[in-house]
């Protein structure tokens, strides 16, 4: 469902989303019987400037929605013969959302924008202070940042609560030095090719939350734990000229 800042679209994409879900439970099959649900429709048209209707929600403990409506047939499952037929019955009440983006659910007020969230993949921004930084906000998998300080020319990797440097992190995932000098440049390639088998120890160890005993186990911690996660290659395609949908060393050198 795309998201929308507007309240009659969202409610109506909302409504044609649950709907779509409701039918596909239908039909519910018994030994005997067979439940059929026809005619499935929001039962009346929404308001969101209606704050009076918000209101008395608020005030006795209601829901403030759109009733979702449908007729149900009961058949005889060996027969098909139309046993019970129930026109508007009321299937759910789909909370609305108000023009201040908030929902009212047994009378409390939700204010749902802080839940907002951006979609999977890599954004990148100048900082206040100059360094370049790119957020990976994953699907699967514990985001991260990478950053580079123009005046050390130093690339690393904030991981939790830890900073490592990314050359290193880059080798343990495979990157060859050529990939990475034609990525990065000779000058930042040289500030950076110090290959510190601490670094990918003191990774792994925040990745799998324990020690890991040598450098071979902490290279393949580093490699099964990055292979696992997901994004988006649309989002991808926007913000680093590429379709990635995990994080890789071409990803990693992208960013």
């Amino acid at each position: 469902m795309p998201l929308s800042f507007d309240a009659d679209a969202r409610t109506q994409s909302l409504i044609e989303t649950v709907t779509g879900k409701i039918k596909n439970v239908f039909p519910v099959e018994g030994r005997q019987h067979v439940l059929e649900l026809q005619d499935i429709q929001a039962d009346k048209e929404w308001d969101p400037k209606n704050i009076e209707g918000q209101l008395n929600a608020k005030l006795h403990g209601r829901t403030w929605g759109v009733p979702i409506v449908g007729t149900l047939v009961m058949k005889d499952k060996s027969t098909g013969k139309v046993l019970d037929k129930r026109a508007n019955t009321r299937l759910m009440t789909l909370p609305t959302m108000t023009r201040h983006y908030s929902y009212v659910v047994d009378g409390k007020e939700y204010d749902v924008t802080r839940q907002f969230r951006l979609k999977a993949g890599v954004y990148n921004r100048v900082k206040a202070n100059g360094q370049l930084e790119s957020q990976w906000n994953l699907a699967e998998g514990r985001g991260f940042h990478t950053m580079f300080d123009p005046a050390s020319r130093k690339m690393s990797m904030a991981y939790g609560s830890s900073t490592v440097n990314l050359y290193p992190v880059l080798k343990a995932m495979g990157a060859t030095d050529d990939t990475i000098r034609r990525a990065w440049g000779p000058d930042v390639y040289q500030a950076n090719a110090t290959d510190n088998p601490r670094d990918v120890l003191k990774l792994a160890r925040v990745m799998s939350g324990q020690a890991v005993g040598d450098e071979r186990a902490a290279v393949m911690t580093i490699r099964d734990t990055f292979d696992k996660t997901s994004m988006r290659a649309d989002v991808n395609q926007s913000t680093l000229g590429s379709g990635y949908t995990k994080v890789e060393p071409s990803s990693l050198m992208a960013a």
